[in-house]
């Protein structure tokens, strides 16, 4: 994550040169957003109370929604955000 004024301009920049952006999100419960990213393997449990570690996951939970192929060990990314069974 970008520190200074000028590094978080520099990024944001980058981002929407990408059609990307930076939004602020509100979550409810931040406790059960990190247990289902660790129980989905998008975050190390010791990263569960890590804010930056959690926005990382959940960045990754968006750009593999919109997204989907195919994961070196065979499982389709969409199914990692899926509860049922593969």
């Amino acid at each position: 994550m970008p520190k200074s004024d000028s590094d978080r301009q520099r990024v944001s920049r980058a981002l929407r040169a990408h059609g990307g952006g930076v939004l602020p999100v509100e979550v409810d419960n931040l406790g059960n957003l990190a247990d289902a990213l660790v129980e989905h393997g998008l975050l190390a449990q010791w990263d569960s109370e890590n804010r930056k570690a959690i926005a990382a996951a959940l960045s990754r939970v968006i750009a593999l929604w919109l997204c989907p192929s195919v994961t070196r060990d065979g499982f389709t990314k969409s199914n990692l955000l899926d509860d049922s069974p593969s």
